[in-house]
């Protein structure tokens, strides 16, 4: 499934960010318990943001994308970590 995604890796503040489609306004944005902050519009997962990406997940890549792949597309979120190393 291709799909209009963009991701973005800031070094400096050690975070990554993911959307999907066309960057909304009105989405809600919550935070889980894993520190990751979810983008939705009605319901529809939207984007993410990733804190702490290299200090928190750094070696557990596989758990993010599964954590991830939960909401977002496999090949989205699979283009997302490779373009931020």
């Amino acid at each position: 499934m291709e799909q209009n995604a963009l991701a973005n890796y800031d070094p400096l503040a050690d975070v990554l960010y993911l959307s999907v489609g066309r960057p909304d306004s009105i989405a809600r944005s919550f935070e889980d318990q894993s520190g990751v902050i979810w983008r939705d519009v009605d319901g529809t997962y939207v984007g993410v943001t990733v804190p702490d990406y290299e200090y928190g997940w750094k070696g557990r890549e596989r758990e993010l994308a599964k954590l991830l792949e939960a909401h977002l597309p496999k090949d989205v979120v699979a283009r997302a970590l490779a373009s931020a190393h």
